[in-house]
């Protein structure tokens, strides 16, 4: 993610707004801490509604089977794939996109 670098260019771009020639300007914590909690929350709100309404399921598929001294050897190959397959990944991913181009936006 990129809130640590979105807070320090805000404390940048702040600090080089509010000063006038050899005045100090002070930036808290608390000022620039939005760029980082904001964006998270968000992530977050995004990524849990994706898990509640189309959770991963592991599915193991069988590539072949061999038999040799005595032994059994199955190959597999397994994978998570969403349980709704309908193209509704793009309705959780399309807000997740625009989260972060907001903030490229924001900090440019």
């Amino acid at each position: 993610q990129y809130g640590s670098l979105c807070a320090k260019t805000l404390r940048l771009r702040r600090v080089v707004e509010k000063s006038s020639g050899a005045m100090r300007t002070k930036i808290t914590v608390w000022q620039t801490s939005h760029a980082i909690f904001i964006p998270l929350l968000v992530d977050a709100a995004i990524l849990t509604a994706w898990t509640v309404v189309n959770p991963l399921e592991y599915v193991r598929s069988e590539e072949g089977r061999s038999f040799e001294d005595g032994v059994v050897t199955i190959e597999s190959i397994g994978r998570c794939r969403p349980s709704n397959e309908d193209g509704s990944v793009w309705f959780f991913l399309g807000p997740l996109f625009a989260n972060h181009l907001f903030l490229i936006a924001w900090t440019h």
